[in-house]
């Protein structure tokens, strides 16, 4: 397991463990969890792994293992349905391998924005959810040089698509948390193959 998923996995388990006890030990109101008509602001770090791109048939593209933050909105118009708006920055090494050439690794910076219907399974203190929607992203990518040998840096943006799973919790107070597992489906321009991109997180907030 490399540096970063390994970062990943331990920002998922500190978070299940600090907070479920509090989250357990809410009241367990008898006919709903207390979510319909609350919206809830959390704050995210994740780490993010990714298969490689092929450009073409000598040349691949490889996004290595990224780290995230994120800031989510989500609105909840029942116990069980809800929106979810996402915006996330992730900071990885990119590392270009070309026949015949060394691989030239830079870092590399891709931002995204997802709308997200939010699916609530149980109406408990701990739920477990399901976010599907789409969005956008905006990469900036490889600096290098031209023909008559000045600078030029890669940049990409066009839609993206993304799927989640994972677990939300509250306490008695305005407190709340979620650790999730998400897929990212998206395709840079001229690409023989798209990216199919793989994130765990944990996330803290507020409900109001």
């Amino acid at each position: 397991m490399t540096g970063a998923r390994s970062a990943g996995f331990s920002t998922v388990l500190i978070a299940l463990a600090a907070l479920s006890g509090s989250a357990l030990a809410a009241p367990y109101y008898s006919s709903h969890s207390g979510r319909a008509g609350h919206g809830e602001l959390l704050f995210g770090l994740g780490a993010m792994g990714s298969d490689t791109a092929r450009i073409d048939p000598f040349t691949r593209l490889d996004a290595g293992d990224g780290r995230t933050f994120d800031v989510r909105f989500q609105f909840h118009f029942n116990d069980n349905i809800g929106i979810q708006i996402d915006a996330m920055g992730e900071r990885e090494s990119t590392t270009l391998r070309e026949a015949g050439f060394f691989p030239d690794t830079q870092d590399t910076h891709t931002g995204f924005v997802f709308a997200n219907f939010l699916f609530d399974f149980v109406p408990t203190p701990i739920t477990p959810y399901l976010a599907v929607g789409v969005g956008n992203f905006r990469h900036r990518g490889l600096t290098f040089f031209d023909q008559n040998g000045f600078p030029v840096t890669t940049r990409e943006n066009g839609s993206a698509f993304d799927a989640a799973f994972g677990f939300e919790g509250h306490s008695r107070g305005p407190l709340c948390w979620a650790v999730e597992a998400k897929y990212i489906y998206y395709e840079f321009s001229d690409f023989q193959e798209a990216w199919n991109r793989y994130q765990f997180s944990g996330h803290l907030g507020f409900r109001f």
